[in-house]
């Protein structure tokens, strides 16, 4: 099993994969008032409430857009899996071109999620932003494209879009699970 986790600014999605789809996907807070003593007991009840011990991680990939958190959440991994942590930032070869762009001002969950999606605003306007951002880059590239929506709330906002678009609610776990696997040889990214 591979353990992934996104650390955003309201919660702390788990995700774990025994193959390419997740085979469960938890939510925790991401309290800032936790220490790691107290991430290590939620990481740990979480993994038992699955029946999973140490020995069944094969290890886990993090990332995060909450720099106070990261540090306790993967000494907290590492701890509760014993195995090293991969951690997605803006040093780590994930083989993404970024031609002229700076890295470091690049959001860790950027690194690894296709498309950002809106968590906060009336779902109206996050459908009307979805479907007017594709209109405009189709418009730019002069030919159709698919528009990929993901995170926890995607599923309210698509069925307000006008257009089809690609609903993958699990699209950054499954990034950092092929992240993990495609620099598994490498000691790049372990923590």
């Amino acid at each position: 099993m591979i353990l992934t986790v996104d650390i955003g600014n309201t919660n702390v999605v788990a995700g774990g994969f025994a193959g390419e789809e997740p085979s469960f996907v938890d939510r925790l807070p991401s309290s800032r008032e936790w220490d790691g003593t107290a991430w290590r007991e939620a990481l740990g009840e979480l993994l038992r409430e699955r029946g999973l011990t140490a020995d069944k991680i094969a290890g886990s990939a993090l990332c995060s857009v909450v720099p106070e958190l990261t540090e306790r959440l993967r000494s907290a991994l590492r701890e509760v899996t014993r195995r090293p942590v991969r951690t997605v930032d803006a040093g780590l070869d994930v083989g993404l071109v970024l031609a002229g762009y700076d890295r470091r001002a690049l959001g860790n969950d950027r690194v690894v999620d296709a498309v950002s999606c809106m968590q906060s605003g009336a779902i109206y306007g996050a459908a009307a932003q979805i479907d007017g951002l594709t209109a405009r880059v189709e418009e730019l590239l002069g030919q159709p494209v698919t528009a990929v929506v993901t995170g926890g709330l995607s599923g309210l906002v698509c069925p307000y879009c006008r257009r089809a678009v690609f609903r993958d609610e699990h699209l950054l776990l499954r990034g950092l699970h092929l992240i993990y696997r495609g620099i598994r040889g490498s000691a790049a990214g372990q923590t």
